[in-house]
């Protein structure tokens, strides 16, 4: 009866518009997907979830399925977006459909397309459909976790509605980088990326990305300082990540890998590790993870290594404690 009884008013309301379909308009979106082709000259970057596992695409699916984030380049525009739609009306061959992107946190407005149906029982079903949008995605590194589409339509078998009807919203988490990610993190872990983006949020610069990855390494991270010079996760050029986030400690050399590989998951291509050789005293310093300002000898130290010492490891200086960020790596 409410059925009717809106379907009337909203006749009404039209003021003698005539459709070949009732209200209300039910229409749906079967899937939208940002990252559809290697590559990303039109689409989103290639991110996974860690080393055994892809993210799974398209990376939004029907209502009660999956919902995966995905990654853009800081800045860019004209970025691609492919979808399909569906509706349940039994004379509906197209609609004319647009989507906004209703907090700037996403590629930007998806434009007014036609989209053709195909009638099958009980309603119809779309082609794949390729939407450019109109905008850019935001100018610094940024992680969001509601980037909302609003899905509406403006024109039911090329008639014209009295205004447009929003038949559904997606909501997704969408990660922006510095640039192309760089290698080991060519195609970055979503927990890097998740660390990396907060950590760096509105950061434009590599120095500035380094810069808050080691501050919020040291502080966040939790993992604490393994004195033995045995144990790591680094023992030669290659980082494991995955037994790293599951044990809870770490050395200088995983230290500078985090500031390393997290820096290069969201575009940095100039961060280094450095390793100081030689035995020597060092100042008292407060390990990560650590409540208690030490001293000792080392044989060695490595750091991250950006023109200067970025080290994620330790504070120094006990009077006035710091993190070592952009220091010179011959100073005190």
């Amino acid at each position: 009866m409410k059925r009717y009884i809106l379907i009337a008013l909203l006749g009404a309301i039209f003021q003698g518009k005539t459709f070949s379909w009732d209200y209300p308009l039910e229409v749906g979106v079967t899937f939208v997907w940002f990252d559809y082709e290697s590559g990303n000259t039109n689409d989103a970057l290639n991110i996974r979830i860690d080393k055994t596992h892809d993210v799974i695409t398209p990376e939004w699916d029907y209502p009660g399925g999956w919902n995966y984030p995905y990654a853009n380049i800081k800045s860019q525009s004209n970025r691609k977006v492919k979808t399909r739609f569906w509706h349940l009306h039994d004379d509906i061959t197209s609609i004319h459909i647009y989507a906004n992107d209703y907090y700037g946190e996403g590629v930007g407005p998806l434009p007014e397309m036609n989209v053709p149906f195909t009638l099958v029982t009980g309603g119809g079903a779309s082609d794949l459909m390729t939407f450019t949008s109109t905008g850019y995605v935001n100018y610094a590194v940024r992680r969001y976790t509601s980037a909302k589409y609003q899905w509406r339509a403006t024109k039911v078998n090329g008639v014209t509605l009295p205004s447009y009807v929003q038949f559904t919203q997606t909501t997704h988490v969408h990660y922006i980088t510095l640039a192309t990610p760089q290698s080991p993190m060519a195609e970055p872990w979503t927990d890097v990326l998740t660390y990396s983006c907060n950590w760096a949020s509105g950061r434009t610069t590599e120095s500035a990305v380094v810069s808050k990855i080691t501050e919020k390494a040291y502080i966040v991270l939790g993992n604490t300082y393994e004195y033995r010079g045995t144990s790591t996760h680094t023992p030669t050029t290659t980082f494991d990540l995955t037994d790293f986030f599951d044990d809870d400690w770490a050395d200088c050399r995983d230290m500078s890998a985090v500031v390393q590989v997290f820096t290069n998951a969201v575009g940095g291509s100039s961060i280094q590790v450095r390793k100081i050789n030689g035995q020597f005293v060092y100042n008292p310093i407060l390990p990560i993870g650590h409540s208690t300002w030490v001293t000792g000898a080392w044989n060695f130290h490595q750091v991250g290594y950006l023109s200067n010492v970025y080290d994620a490891c330790l504070k120094l200086n006990q009077s006035d404690p710091r993190i070592p960020i952009n220091e010179s790596i011959n100073g005190s």
